[in-house]
């Protein structure tokens, strides 16, 4: 089963990459504002979350949720590239990240199964597939499309292509059906990180609608310099990507607490920065928040409730309505605040308020209970009892 999925991982990670980090930047310098930006700058991370949720019950395949999940984004971003940016694009892009939304649920179905035993090590192996496949796609798509934004349409339509491609590539996992006894319960412990992590959701999207304003009309960006962030970025999580796996699997709570706060530094970046060059530096930190936000959480689910299917479904479910409610609640601020502030200084406001609201929130998750971290405390002490 590994060669597929580390085909799959590598190829559904070079099709997002090439269109949907400039989805948001596109749809601003398109016209796309309000309301219908929040939607936008959400979409894959609130539907894909919201989809997953309804799997919870359903007796359904992890195979079929990948192989059709590819092939509904695969259709979707086809459409995509003949369609102008407005209302009927943002319609057909949430229809993408359903589809992604599906495929990613099943994929991490298959995953609890082959990563027992080493959660960091395993999962991070597989996310280094992604980011490989990640930092490539985007990078070399910015550099060649610069400000010639006509471009991304061929793109948009190579995007389509790649996830029909490892549709059909999905059809030779081999999975067994996966039916959750509805007796076994999630977990306090796992239902306290998943408040906390909606939470955390809420004020971690309130950025998002800001950063494509902020790189559009103050610092006047183009996808060159989005390539140089993510390359920055990408090669940072690349070198970073398996301490971080093997830090989490000694201290996983610090890690999800050192991973949250530093989500902070980027839009204290976007707001404090005099050019385009001091964000390109804050995004060196984006080696602990990539491998961090890739991993930890879900690997704390898998560790600490029996009912992991139903579990992941919550959390899905609870990251869908706290980016949804914090995206939209980042548009409104900003449509309220424009209205008597110059543009750059409402914007550079609300990013501010975006950062210390990160700082906030993310002390909570250094009062989650991790069960697999007491155990292997547990295990260390004994090992040293006479």
């Amino acid at each position: 089963m590994a060669k597929p999925l580390r085909t799959i991982t590598l190829l559904s990670s070079l099709a997002s990459s090439i269109s949907q980090p400039y989805f948001s930047f596109l749809s601003v310098v398109g016209g796309i504002s309000g309301l219908l930006l929040g939607v936008v700058s959400s979409s894959f991370t609130t539907f894909p979350s919201l989809v997953q949720g309804t799997f919870t019950f359903l007796r359904v395949r992890a195979k079929s949720l990948i192989v059709y999940g590819y092939l509904l984004s695969g259709l979707a971003w086809v459409i995509l590239s003949f369609l102008p940016f407005g209302g009927t694009s943002t319609l057909v892009y949430v229809l993408a990240a359903v589809g992604s939304g599906s495929s990613t649920f099943g994929y991490s179905l298959i995953m609890e199964e082959i990563s027992r035993g080493a959660r960091g090590r395993v999962l991070s192996q597989y996310a280094q597939y992604a980011r490989v496949g990640s930092l490539v796609a985007t990078v070399g798509v910015g550099f060649l499309v610069g400000d010639q934004y006509s471009l991304m349409r061929w793109f948009f339509l190579a995007t389509g292509a790649i996830y029909l491609f490892s549709s059909w590539i999905s059809l030779a996992i081999r999975e067994e059906e996966v039916v959750v006894p509805p007796s076994q319960e999630v977990g306090e412990d796992v239902l306290r990180m998943i408040g906390v992590n909606t939470l955390f959701y809420v004020v971690w999207s309130f950025a998002w609608p800001l950063f494509p304003l902020a790189e559009v009309h103050v610092y006047h960006m183009d996808e060159v310099n989005l390539a140089f962030i993510t390359l920055i970025g990408g090669v940072s999580g690349l070198v970073l990507q398996r301490r971080i796996g093997e830090w989490m699997d000694r201290n996983r709570r610090v890690v999800m607490f050192v991973g949250r706060v530093a989500l902070a530094t980027f839009p204290l970046a976007y707001s404090l920065a005099d050019n385009v060059y001091e964000i390109y530096v804050a995004y060196v930190m984006m080696g602990v928040t990539g491998p961090v936000n890739a991993i930890a959480y879900t690997s704390f689910v898998y560790d600490n409730t029996k009912n992991v299917r139903k579990a992941i479904s919550f959390l899905s479910v609870g990251e869908g309505v706290g980016s949804i409610a914090g995206s939209l609640l980042g548009s409104l601020s900003f449509v309220a605040l424009s209205a008597f502030l110059p543009l750059a200084v409402a914007v550079r406001s609300l990013l501010f308020l975006a950062a210390v609201m990160r700082i906030g929130i993310s002390f909570l998750y250094l009062s989650i209970h991790d069960r697999k971290e007491e155990r292997d405390k547990r295990k260390g002490s004994e090992a040293y009892s006479v």
